[in-house]
């Protein structure tokens, strides 16, 4: 009988600590991650995904000929850039950097020349 009880507290105590660790914010330093386009799918695809992204919140103005991060003029640079901005903007609202399997997140700040990827 004492072994079925000390059970129950044992399972009670790892259901409590399960939950807590649910609610209690990470401590530490964050990982910085950018949402950027994955090489490996075809533009007409990234094309697609980027379109949605710019109608939907990311600052696509930067990305237009007269704007820092034009160049290079490729469908996957441009993309990646629509991809960040719009996730940036909205993770903290449950946003996520999938576009229908079109992009992925990275460690490595793919900003360049005076193209700055925002970070936040």
């Amino acid at each position: 009988m004492e072994t079925n009880r000390n059970r129950k507290r044992v399972c009670i105590l790892l259901l409590c600590l399960t939950m807590a660790a649910t609610f209690i914010p990470r401590c530490g330093p964050s990982i910085a991650l950018w949402c950027v386009a994955k090489p490996t799918v075809p533009d007409p695809i990234i094309q697609e995904a980027m379109n949605y992204a710019c109608a939907s919140g990311a600052d696509c103005d930067t990305i237009q000929p007269s704007g820092t991060c034009f160049q290079p003029d490729t469908v996957y640079a441009h993309a990646s850039y629509a991809f960040n901005s719009y996730w940036q903007r909205t993770k903290v609202a449950g946003g996520t950097c999938s576009f229908g399997g079109t992009a992925m997140l990275v460690t490595v700040d793919p900003s360049h020349d005076g193209c700055h990827y925002t970070y936040y």
